[in-house]
């Protein structure tokens, strides 16, 4: 593992832990900006996780048994909390649907990214390859630097499946933790006619749940796949690079939004 985050890859999580954004959510109105655009993050991320699962279990009939059957485990563990966890009111949700209802709870405009979804939906052929997202589709639903983002993510979904699990641990489920707390520290502390708890909730269960559970399973899951080739390395570095500065990017634009005090 030691291997493969080099000193550049600390560098980016680095300005991922600090980054001005979070100083930058100074009311609610800012929070809701925000909002708007990382939804698009929490839809992306799923895709990013159900092709390491679509490679590591079968899903097709007839059956047969995954070739890596504890990555398999590995994964299937982490798919099961992302997809069907238990919301505060007892029902199961997945947490882009948690994010949703926190949205809507504090009044966020949901319609971008539902009509997103719903036209992914409606028109599979759009999408003829999970890896393929076309311009055409997210140009007209999401803004400039959410379509950024998810682009350049998807076109990592090309990438071999020990690339795929080293973005997920190093740029996903290994920095949201300190990403989200950085978020949740800036909150306003006084807020009406709104609710803001489901998106506190968000924030703390994946706070608590991210590092303490699915980081230590991407990073087992990693260390499983990775192997000690060389190019493989060199491969999942510039991968999990890529990834991370899609991030970096994905906050600049949203800080840059805020400051202009615009809405997409």
């Amino acid at each position: 593992m030691n291997t493969l985050e080099d000193q550049e890859i600390i560098q980016l999580k680095q300005i991922l832990k600090s980054h001005s954004l979070y100083g930058a959510l100074t009311n609610w109105d800012s929070v809701r900006i925000f909002m708007e655009y990382h939804v698009f993050a929490v839809w992306d991320f799923m895709s990013l996780l159900k092709s390491l699962q679509s490679s590591l279990c079968s899903s097709h009939v007839p059956w047969f048994p995954p070739a890596l059957p504890k990555a398999a485990r590995l994964i299937n563990q982490i798919v099961l909390d992302e997809e069907t966890d238990i919301a505060p009111d007892g029902s199961i949700k997945s947490h882009f649907q948690l994010y949703l209802a926190a949205m809507e709870e504090m009044k966020c405009r949901t319609t971008p990214i539902l009509e997103f979804v719903s036209s992914i939906r409606e028109k599979p052929y759009l999408l003829p390859k999970e890896s393929k997202v076309k311009e055409e589709v997210l140009s007209r639903k999401i803004p400039h630097a959410a379509y950024e983002f998810v682009k350049t993510n998807f076109s990592l979904l090309e990438e071999p499946l020990a690339v795929r699990a080293a973005i997920f641990f190093h740029a996903r489920e290994d920095i949201i933790p300190q990403m989200f707390i950085g978020i949740l520290d800036q909150l306003p502390m006084t807020h009406q006619d709104f609710s803001c708890d489901l998106f506190k909730d968000y924030l703390k269960r994946h706070i608590t749940t991210d590092h303490e559970v699915h980081a230590p399973l991407a990073k087992e899951l990693l260390s499983d796949l990775i192997g000690s080739d060389d190019e493989q390395l060199r491969k999942a570095q510039r991968g999990v690079k890529k990834a991370l500065q899609a991030r970096i990017a994905l906050w600049d634009d949203v800080k840059r939004e805020l400051s202009l005090g615009k809405k997409f």
